[in-house]
């Protein structure tokens, strides 16, 4: 069966490689996918194009998308009428628009995804316009209970018309002690007492500038003739920003920034402690990978985040943007000195279990779908 996934644009974030794994489950159980982007492909070596193929999925298109043009849902609905799929999967806000539109009078089955909880002031009308749209999807779904709220409030419909499916992991491949030892080494922090560290693009979202500024205050908090290490595994834009914030660490406080690792869901092993401070957060699955570590974790208290936490003994959230800087380094060394015990999770934000209750929505609308046995 040809199923089309439908997304804004291929980077590399939280909803392209959900992306990713249901579309090489359907390739992987049969089914015939072609991923669709609203804005242009992204150039050679992007790894969730490169992974895609790698499963089998070579149909990658786009649309050549830069702005806001209607014009481009015409040449939409003109791919999918000659696709002749019998359901769209949809990602992210404009993909989930134009899944809609497109659809109108088709026959096709619409399933809408929505990934994050958008708190830019200046996209307000994404709301009026998923309002006046929303009807048009057969199934509408959010990553977390806190995402599904907060897009329903906005956007003034009811919680209960979007069903939640979290987003889920593949369980990531635990480091060993001689691994641990030649990262910090590699990251010059063999030399330190404790390793706070974070996973995660380096975009204004994620909040590591305000981290970064806690560091004369957290200074305060490293005992005497010790060093403490921080290190942020990603790349992006505001990489130049945070390093001039990282060069003005105190001398008690080694800051690295390594970029981007393609096992970075295995890197949280190596610290003692965690450190996620969003500013916002449709699900948060560089969490996931941490907690599946037992690694000791702290996160802005905003969206899905204390969702994810309230399952994990050794986490906690606070309130990064607006406690005081005490408060917070405060909760830091709790858990770097005080929090023992480190239990890995394992429990619902599993891949497979997102993949059977997507699986199960196509079901739903095409009684012909056939997806075999359950995944474990």
């Amino acid at each position: 069966m040809k199923i089309v996934q439908l997304i804004t644009e291929i980077g590399e974030g939280g909803a392209e490689k959900i992306l990713f794994s249901i579309a090489a489950h359907l390739q992987a159980t049969g089914h015939s996918v072609t991923v669709i982007s609203l804005k242009p492909l992204p150039p050679p070596g992007n790894r969730i194009v490169d992974s895609l193929k790698s499963a089998g999925v070579t149909d990658i298109r786009s649309l050549y998308m830069s702005r806001l043009d209607f014009q481009r849902l015409f040449l939409l609905r003109r791919e999918l009428l000659e696709l002749k799929p019998p359901l769209v999967h949809s990602h992210l806000f404009h993909a989930n628009v134009f899944a809609r539109l497109a659809c109108v009078f088709t026959g096709i089955k619409v399933v809408n995804s929505i990934h994050i909880a958008e708190r830019r002031m200046d996209r307000f009308w994404h709301f009026v316009i998923d309002r006046l749209t929303f009807f048009l999807c057969d199934v509408s779904t959010a990553v977390s209970v806190a995402a599904r709220n907060f897009h329903a409030a906005r956007s003034l419909i009811p919680q209960d018309s979007i069903k939640v499916v979290y987003n889920g992991i593949s369980l990531p491949e635990k480091l060993s002690k001689d691994e641990i030892d030649a990262l910090r080494k590699d990251w010059g922090m063999d030399s330190c007492s404790k390793l706070i560290g974070s996973t995660g693009r380096l975009e204004p979202q994620k909040g590591y500038d305000i981290l970064l500024k806690m560091l004369p205050a957290l200074s305060a908090k490293v005992p005497n003739g010790e060093k403490w290490g921080l290190v942020i595994v990603g790349e992006g834009s505001e990489r130049f920003h945070l390093e001039k914030l990282a060069a003005e660490a105190p001398e008690n406080i080694i800051v690295k920034l390594p970029g981007y690792r393609p096992d970075a869901a295995r890197v949280p092993g190596a610290f003692d402690l965690f450190i996620m401070p969003s500013r916002y957060e449709g699900f948060g699955l560089v969490l996931a990978e941490a907690m599946s570590h037992g690694v000791p974790a702290l996160v802005n208290a905003i969206d899905s985040l204390p969702e994810l936490i309230v399952e994990y003994p050794q986490g906690r959230a606070t309130d990064f943007e607006h406690a005081s800087r005490e408060l917070v380094t405060e909760q830091i060394y709790y858990l770097l000195y005080e929090e023992k015990c480190r239990t890995p999770y394992t429990g619902k934000f599993l891949e497979s279990d997102m993949i059977n209750e997507y699986m199960n929505i196509y079901r739903s609308l095409l009684p012909e779908f056939r997806n075999g046995d359950k995944i474990s």
